[in-house]
C-alpha cells in the first residue's frame, strides 16, 4: 500500500515547476545558473508563438519570446528583455486568437464570436501580469519588424497610450513590507472588448539592504499607523497570503493612430481563507440559437471566476480541497449580491483545473483532476508499469456539478517506481488543445 501525506501536496501551494523544458535556442545559455526554469510557458493559440519567463536567482529575469519557422521544430528568437527583481511575470495571455467553431446537437456548425479586444494593427499581442500589478502589452505592429510594449497599473484608475515610457519600479520602503502579485487570471469573453484580470497577493517582509539599490515596486501603500513599537509584532501577522482577490478591467482601445490602454479596479471578491492554488476565467459560450442575435450587456459579458483552495489546517492532516466560482456581473448595483457556488471534496486532493471547448448542453465547463490519496500494489509482482494515482473529471459551470453527456471520468497514471514518492501534476492543455 502507498499512502501521501499533506507534504507531498505542498507544492501545489508553493507553485514549483514539476518539470523544466529548455529550448535550443534562447538567450540564457550562457549563464544557465542565474535562472530557474521556467514558471510561464505560453503558445499563441495558432501555435506560431511561444513565450517563455525565467525567474532570475538575484538578478533580474528573462523573458523570451520565440517565432515559429518553417519546421515544426525550428523556432527562431524574436526578442528578449530582462524584468528587475519584484517585477516577475505571472501570467500570459494572447489577444486576437482565432474565431472557433461550434455546433450543436444536430451538427450544425457556426463559429463563436471573437473573444477579447480586437488587435487590427498588431500581431501577436501578448497581455502579460507582472507582480509589481501591472499589466504589460507585448506586440508587434504591423510592418515593423520590432517588439513593442507599454504597460498600465492594474490598482489604480489610469489611461495609457503606446508612446508612452515604460516606468521604471522605484525603491519604496512602506514599512518594511512588499506586496507582491504570486497569482494571476486573464479573463477574455466572447464579443467582449473589456479584459478581466484578477489578481491575488502575499505580503513578504522587504529584503534587507540599501533601499535605494533595491528594484521593488510596491504600488500601494500599506500605512497601518501604528508605532515602531508595535510595527514589527503586527507586521508579523499580516505577512503571508492575502484573503482577497482583486479583479480590474482593462479596455484596449486604437483611435487610428496610436492604442490605448484603460485600466479601473472593481470592488474585490472576499474569500475562503485558504491557500489559492488556481485562478482561471470561465466565460460563457453561446449556443447556436444565441448566435447572430444581438446580445444585450448582461448577456454578452457572462463570465465566471473559478479559484481553488488548499486548507492544510495545523498540518496534522491531509489538506482539504476547495472549488469556488464567481459571477462576474458587468453593471452591478449597490443592492446587487455576487452569486458563488462551492464544491468541497473530502476524498482525494485537487490538483489541477481548467477550462474546456464548449460542450454540448452546457454555458461553459470545468476540467479538473483529482488525486487519490492512497493505493494499493505490490512491486514487482504487479502486471501494471503504472498505478493509477487519481482521475479527472469535467464539472459544468457555474454549478460545479459534474458533466457527464459526452465525458466520463478518465484515470490518471503515474509510474508504479514513483508512486507515494512524487505527486505527478498532468498539464491540463494535453486533454483541451
Amino acid at each position: 500500500e502507498w499512502h501521501m501525506g499533506w507534504w507531498d501536496f505542498q507544492p501545489l501551494v508553493e507553485q514549483l515547476a514539476p518539470s523544466s523544458t529548455f529550448l535550443r535556442r534562447h538567450p540564457i545559455l550562457a549563464a544557465l545558473t542565474d535562472f530557474d526554469p521556467p514558471t510561464v510557458i505560453s503558445v499563441s493559440p495558432n501555435d506560431d508563438w511561444l513565450f517563455a519567463y525565467f525567474p532570475g536567482r538575484d538578478v533580474p529575469g528573462a523573458a523570451c519570446l520565440w517565432c515559429r519557422g518553417p519546421e515544426i521544430d525550428s523556432w527562431t528568437p524574436k526578442d528578449y528583455w530582462s524584468l528587475p527583481v519584484g517585477a516577475g511575470i505571472v501570467t500570459a495571455s494572447w489577444l486576437g486568437a482565432p474565431r472557433q467553431w461550434t455546433a450543436d446537437e444536430h451538427g450544425t456548425f457556426l463559429r463563436l464570436p471573437t473573444r477579447g479586444p480586437r488587435t487590427p494593427v498588431s500581431y501577436p499581442t501578448l497581455a502579460l501580469v507582472t507582480q509589481n500589478h501591472r499589466l504589460t502589452l507585448c506586440y508587434v505592429r504591423n510592418y515593423i519588424p520590432s517588439l513593442k510594449m507599454f504597460s498600465a497599473p492594474l490598482n489604480q484608475y489610469s489611461v495609457v497610450h503606446e508612446s508612452s515610457s515604460v516606468p521604471t519600479p522605484e525603491a519604496t520602503d512602506n514599512g518594511g513590507l512588499l506586496r507582491l502579485c504570486v497569482t494571476a487570471a486573464v479573463g477574455l469573453g466572447y464579443d467582449e472588448s473589456s479584459i478581466l484580470v484578477a489578481t491575488r497577493s502575499h505580503i513578504i517582509p522587504l529584503p534587507p539592504g540599501n533601499p535605494d539599490n533595491d528594484h521593488f515596486d510596491m504600488n500601494m501603500s500599506l500605512d497601518f499607523g501604528q508605532s515602531n513599537a508595535e510595527s514589527t509584532t503586527h507586521f508579523e501577522e499580516v505577512y503571508g497570503e492575502e484573503s482577497i482577490i482583486e479583479v480590474s478591467e482593462v479596455r484596449l482601445q486604437f483611435d487610428g493612430i496610436m492604442m490605448h490602454l484603460l485600466t479601473q479596479p472593481l470592488p474585490p471578491i472576499r474569500n475562503w481563507e485558504a491557500q489559492l492554488t488556481n485562478l482561471v476565467f470561465v466565460c460563457k459560450s453561446l449556443s447556436v440559437s444565441e448566435l447572430g442575435v444581438i446580445q444585450n450587456e448582461e448577456a454578452k459579458a457572462a463570465m465566471y471566476l473559478v479559484a481553488s483552495f488548499l486548507d492544510f489546517g495545523d498540518y496534522s492532516n491531509l489538506p482539504q480541497s476547495k472549488i469556488v466560482c464567481y459571477s462576474m456581473l458587468r453593471r452591478p448595483t449597490p443592492d446587487t449580491k455576487q452569486s458563488t457556488w462551492s464544491c468541497t471534496y473530502t476524498e482525494g486532493v485537487l490538483g489541477f483545473l481548467a477550462p474546456t471547448k464548449p460542450l454540448q448542453g452546457v454555458n461553459a465547463s470545468l476540467l479538473v483532476g483529482i488525486l487519490d490519496t492512497s493505493g494499493s500494489y505490490v512491486p514487482g509482482k504487479t502486471k501494471d508499469k503504472e498505478v493509477r494515482i487519481g482521475l479527472t473529471t469535467v464539472l459544468e459551470i457555474p454549478t460545479l456539478f459534474e458533466y457527464d453527456k459526452e465525458w466520463e471520468p478518465s484515470p490518471i497514471f503515474a509510474s508504479a517506481t514513483k508512486v507515494g514518492k512524487k505527486v505527478r501534476f498532468p498539464d491540463p492543455r494535453r486533454f483541451f488543445t
